[in-house]
């Protein structure tokens, strides 16, 4: 069975990269990295708002090219309504966050893309493993106000 999900709109709520200038030396580019992703549902779970924050800022003792980056991507999707609970929670929010992060991947590297050194690429991440640790904490999908 496929269930469409929609991307109704995709945004940035705060796009914040900031130029370093490295003293001297090699540049390392190791960011310690913060994604605290969230999702809103509607009450009939078919609208779904999910926001993915990036914060990037370098690791003690690293020379990187960038003192900080920021990227907030949020986006409203849409499910079909005939889609089974069971589809609904494997497709949301895991789809929504690798949806929202690429989006933000290609924004990033359109911004820095002139800066000296070229392009900055935000590093692949793990959704899955950080949707787990979402749940081991307990935090479902909250109502949409």
């Amino acid at each position: 069975m496929f269930a469409q999900l929609e991307s109704k709109r995709i945004w940035v709520d705060r796009l914040n990269i900031r130029l370093a200038r490295p003293e001297t030396g090699a540049v390392e580019e190791d960011y310690t990295i913060d994604v605290s992703p969230k999702v809103w549902a509607s009450k009939d779970r078919r609208s779904f708002k999910v926001r993915v924050p990036i914060t990037m800022k370098p690791a003690p003792d690293a020379t990187c090219r960038y003192s900080k980056i920021e990227v907030f991507t949020t986006g409203v999707f849409d499910i079909a309504p005939d889609t089974p609970e069971e589809m609904v929670r494997q497709l949301v929010p895991l789809n929504c966050y690798v949806i929202l992060y690429g989006f933000a991947r290609g924004v990033v590297a359109q911004v820095t893309g002139l800066n000296p050194g070229g392009p900055f690429l935000l590093p692949a991440l793990n959704f899955l493993k950080l949707l787990h640790a979402d749940n081991a904490e307990g935090s479902p999908a909250e109502d949409q106000s």
